[in-house]
């Protein structure tokens, strides 16, 4: 053994104190129920009942209908025979009858299968809100807002009992699971009582405290809970209703509850849990053996009604806003606890033989006796990488492999390490960006965790001073665009940090005032509790720092730093903010990323690469939906004349521009075929927004005006469809965006010598306003490129374009010659390619728009922030149909063009900042022209001769005007 090896202390991974456990067995068992699936109603859900019998279908009151879903959602029935408001829509037993309340006084008795009406119950003189089928299946009981309960016979429909014992409205039923003639009702009187039908009077009464909105049973009847205010109380029926607990879990009142036995539990198999729901939005579960709170959830909006399945598959929340709430529990933990049941068969312990491993590992698990000698094998030292490093004094290499190890106790220990042996400065210094990368990344992962903040701020600060100081080489190294990235989260973390415990300062100063007063012996309970936890959070980063506050007091003793985190993160963040502006001004000329860039910066930007405004990068935390519910309703209506209107305009203007074309001299020819060109763009952008569903509410009306104005320009109407829909939806992908993306490496080096001419011609140039003709010709021709259920359809296309070229081309020949066909069909063609290509590149090529891997790849960043909103001279912008308002075209295709301005309003109001918006001209396409070309993962793009300057592109930097 080396002696080196035994005189160095192997370094032990810093110890921190074990963290409180997160999640409970209980909450593991009830998210084991999927994500919710959510379903709109008419009207608030005011009463859910699963069926007793399987399939366990829901009934789901709402407005003036009762709905029959399956456990998939799907609608079975609906019931709507209701002059009003339906209410309390409840299965019997057997689920072959379902019956509901109403507004106007009267019980429904309908048969599930058929819809059909049985029975209307009449004799209540106010709105019935509560219903429920007697055990015996023969018998119906409502209680109603006139106080009384009464007792209906299915079979003749009569009544069989009133019973009068309530003051006020009667909201709450509940029969007794083991018997027919017991049930218990709650009204807003207060009083709970218990009825016994051969009595027709009540047995017990409680007072429950406030209105009762729900009650459940035990399943062994001798316990009964309430729910009414913001509480439950559950009862001993046995005892003569005594009070055995008040549950105050509620911070609004409680509007359902449910008494449900759970399959299996953490605790025991077959346990009991009360659920209740409440208008506070939250669904919490106890444990009525304890009388704790084991679980709780929290939903958008005020509940008010509440249902478990009796096999525990599904789990359904009705809403006051008209939301249907349904989990449903994963099919394979249905299936294990469903198995429960100890096998049947006496099961033998397999015997032991050389063909399983269990043999070879036999008696490694005994125990020594007492009277055995242990013999401690020698064994080597086996050390880390880091250990191996510091015990060669390779500093920098040591603290390189701790980062690596991606344990922030091992690089707390190393980092001690290293500050017992003076060592710190020595492995920061002389770090290139990318040796700094690891360092800065490490800190800005933890610097919010309270175990680590002392030690990294004493860190950052070494770091930061040692890299920005002016006259420094070390500035030169912080060029890096990820460096100048990792920098920025930095700051924003530590601010962050500053920002929460200025919060909780203050909070722990308030409460400790409230404490100090002995105002909290007036506190109810409830509010007492979350006092407590307020204040113990607020400690908590506190007292995670204290743990460990000797060694990283030691090393800010050391560091000449100050030993309070608190002063360490104000100094760390100002710090920061300097190194990143050094950062930001050494790596001008490399950044493209905004995300980094301050105002001033991005307008700079925005002037160098011709544009308007440069706008900041999406939160990643903002989806395509927060943006389109940002957008006002009126920009989704359609207006039949308006559209009918483009069709006019479009057929108008093209005739007009083709009799200037007619009537030009030579020399003003071109000027009349840009406006022919522009005219025939008019046609695709009504066939454009038929392909986007946004012209007409008729599909077949849209296909037919689609292929008609498609058709005379060559474009298959389909086809482009497909294709242009695929592009909406992976905008700014780097392969699947089927409109436009920068070449990759990989496809340049399998190019031939003529396929890299042609496409750097095509693509490298001005040429490449034209490029949409060989996008024309690769994309929409081939039906190798569509499925089978596609082809008819984009079969129908290419009949209409070549029905146009077999007649329409022949007609224009004959009378007008080739130079006419010419004249007025292909000179307008090629003109309208040119605005074709040109607004794809201008609205999707930037320079600081990067397109992004499937992987990386955001929705709602590409279409708001990787869209470029363009403004052309007015009369093309009349002739194309706003096509150039292309950022709420791409948040939303289905926005009809005479909406999209409106919209474009909305989005700079809404969310202007993250926008980028340009008006047409030279300097943004000689950008476009000159620099994107190819992808790089760096600089978002370079030029096609990145690596070595060509003729060709040199000529275009030297020709092409700077601006204009």
């Amino acid at each position: 053994m080396d002696p080196l090896a035994a005189e160095y202390s192997k370094l032990q991974p810093k110890r921190f104190p074990a963290r409180e456990l997160r999640e409970t067995a209980e909450g593991r068992y009830w998210k084991g129920f999927s994500l919710p699936s959510t379903v709109k109603q008419f009207g608030a859900v005011t009463s859910l009942d699963f069926a007793s019998e399987k399939p366990h279908y829901l009934a789901v009151t709402s407005s003036t209908r009762v709905i029959i879903y399956d456990r998939l959602l799907g609608v079975r029935r609906t019931i709507g025979r209701f002059k009003d408001k339906a209410y309390g829509g409840t299965f019997r037993a057997d689920g072959k009858l379902l019956a509901a309340g109403g507004e106007d006084g009267i019980v429904q008795v309908f048969d599930t299968n058929s819809r059909s009406l049985l029975r209307r119950l009449t004799g209540h003189r106010r709105p019935v809100h509560s219903v429920t089928f007697a055990q015996d299946k023969q018998h119906l009981i409502s209680g109603g807002d006139d106080a009384t309960v009464r007792l209906w016979d299915i079979a003749s429909g009569a009544q069989v009992a009133r019973l009068d014992g309530h003051s006020d409205y009667v909201r709450a039923l509940a029969v007794s699971p083991s018997s027919h003639d017991v049930w218990a009702t709650g009204g807003y009187d207060h009083i709970c009582k218990i009825w016994d039908a051969r009595t027709q009077g009540s047995t017990i009464s409680m007072n429950h405290g406030a209105p009762i909105e729900s009650l459940a049973f035990f399943p062994s009847e001798s316990m009964l809970v309430t729910a009414g205010g913001a509480y439950l109380c559950c009862w001993d029926l046995y005892s003569g209703g005594r009070l055995l607990h008040k549950f105050a879990a509620h911070q609004k009142t409680v509007t359902s509850v449910l008494v449900q036995r759970a399959v299996s539990t953490p605790s025991s198999d077959g346990s009991l849990r009360i659920l209740s729901s409440s208008l506070d939005g939250h669904v919490k579960v106890f444990d009525p053996e304890v009388f704790k709170l084991t679980h709780a959830s929290k939903y958008p909006s005020p509940i008010l009604s509440l249902a478990v399945a009796p096999d525990n598959s599904s789990f359904a929340v009705g809403m006051a806003d008209g939301t249907l709430s349904l989990r449903r529990r994963r099919q394979q933990k249905i299936l294990q606890e469903s198995a429960t049941a100890p096998a049947s068969r006496k099961r033998y312990a397999p015997r032991l033989t050389a063909s399983s491993f269990r043999y070879f590992i036999r008696g490694q698990s005994a125990k020594a006796a007492a009277s055995d000698f242990v013999v401690a094998a020698r064994r080597k030292v086996k050390l880390a990488d880091y250990d191996r490093l510091l015990r060669r004094f390779r500093y920098k290499e040591a603290l390189d492999s701790a980062l690596s190890s991606r344990r922030p106790e091992v690089v707390s220990g190393v980092v001690e390490e290293l500050v017992t042996r003076g060592a710190l400065s020595a492995a920061l210094s002389g770090r290139d960006a990318e040796g700094l990368l690891p360092v800065v990344d490490h800190m800005a992962k933890y610097i919010r965790d309270p175990r680590h903040t002392q030690m990294l701020c004493a860190v950052g600060h070494r770091l930061l001073d040692a890299y920005t100081m002016p006259g420094d080489s070390g500035t030169a190294d912080v060029t890096s665009r990820g460096l100048l990235r990792t920098l920025n989260i930095l700051q924003e973390r530590a601010n962050a940090e500053l920002s929460v415990q200025d919060d909780l300062i203050s909070l722990k100063g308030m409460l400790d005032s409230l404490l100090a007063a002995g105002s909290f012996q007036k506190m109810d309970g409830c509010l007492l509790k979350m006092v407590f936890a307020a204040a113990s959070v607020a400690n908590k980063g506190m007292l995670a720092s204290r743990a460990n506050a000797k060694p990283a007091l030691t090393l800010s003793a050391r560091q000449g730093l100050s030993s309070s985190p608190r002063v360490g993160l104000k100094k760390l963040a100002s710090a920061t903010v300097a190194a990143r502006h050094v950062a930001a001004n050494a790596a001008a000329a490399e950044v493209t990323s905004v995300n980094q860039l301050t105002d001033s910066e991005r307008a700079a930007l925005a002037e160098k690469l011709g544009f308007r405004t440069i706008g900041k990068e999406l939160p990643d935390s903002v989806t395509l939906q927060d943006i389109i519910k940002s957008m006002p309703k009126e920009v989704f209506e359609f207006n039949m004349w308006k559209a009918w209107s483009a069709v006019f305009i479009a057929v108008a203007s093209l005739a007009a521009s083709l009799y200037i074309v007619s009537i030009s001299p030579w020399y003003l020819l071109p000027f009349a075929w840009a406006l022919a060109g522009t005219a025939a763009t008019g046609w695709f952008v009504v066939g454009h927004d038929c392909g986007h569903r946004s012209f007409s509410k008729n599909k077949l009306v849209e296909d037919i005006v689609g292929t008609l104005m498609f058709a005379p320009i060559i474009f298959p109407f389909e086809p482009w469809r497909i294709k242009h829909n695929q592009h909406h939806a992976h905008t700014n992908k780097l392969v699947e965006d089927t409109a436009w993306h920068p070449v990759r490496r990989e496809e340049m080096a399998k190019w031939s010598p003529v396929a890299a001419w042609v496409y750097k011609t095509f693509l490298g140039s001005p040429l490449k306003l034209w490029a949409s003709v060989g996008h024309w010709a690769i994309w929409h021709f081939d039906l190798n490129k569509y499925t089978q259920q596609q082809k008819p359809r984009v079969l129908a296309s290419l009949a209409a374009v070549f029905t146009f070229m077999a007649v329409g081309w022949p007609l224009i020949i004959h009378y007008t010659g080739w130079v006419g066909f010419a004249k007025y069909w292909l000179m307008p063609w090629l003109g309208y390619h040119f605005w074709m290509s040109t607004f794809t590149v201008v609205h999707h090529t930037a320079p600081h728009i990067p397109f992004k891997a499937a992987s990386e790849w955001n929705a709602a960043k590409a279409q708001l922030s990787g869209t470029v909103h363009c403004d052309y001279p007015r009369w093309v912008e009349f002739l194309c149909f706003d096509i150039n308002v292309h950022v709420p075209h791409h948040v939303m295709a289905k926005i009809p063009w005479y909406n999209l301005r409106a919209a474009t309003d909305s989005l700079r109001k809404n969310w202007g900042e993250y926008m980028t918006e340009a008006s047409f001209n030279w300097r943004m396409m000689k950008n476009i022209f000159t620099e994107c070309h190819v992808y790089d993962e760096e600089k978002n793009y370079v030029p096609f001769d990145f690596a070595k300057e060509e003729p060709l592109f040199a000529f275009q930097r030297k020709v092409l005007p700077e601006s204009m």
